[in-house]
């Protein structure tokens, strides 16, 4: 009984291990798939709220206590301007950007000078 070969033994748990690598694979893709769609949309919330900031970076300091509560990006995102001294504002962008996730928030001063 010395017969070259595998035994069906051998070649059933050769391809157990190999479905459970290939199932693991499949897992892997998926995970990286999803993370991969989450960093489109976080790219996307990032490049709305820099290009609302440089907006009102380029907006006279006058006309900056105009925009509060106004929105942006499709009304997911809320400007807030809270005056803190004659001269002086603070800037709150806030933009809903995935229903699973926080809100992206960006805040900053604003002086006349």
């Amino acid at each position: 009984m010395n017969k070259p070969g595998f035994t069906l033994v051998e070649v059933l748990l050769a391809l157990s291990l190999l479905l459970v690598g290939a199932t693991s694979l499949s897992f892997l893709l998926r995970a990286s798939q999803i993370n991969l769609a989450s960093a489109a949309k976080l790219s996307l919330a990032l490049d709305q709220i820099a290009s609302q900031a440089e907006i009102l970076a380029a907006t006279p300091f006058d006309q900056i206590i105009a925009k509060t509560n106004q929105t942006f990006a499709n009304d997911c995102g809320l400007i807030k301007v809270v005056p803190m001294q004659s001269d002086l504002v603070q800037i709150q962008l806030s933009l809903k950007w995935d229903k699973e996730h926080p809100l992206l928030e960006l805040e900053t001063l604003r002086s006349k000078y």
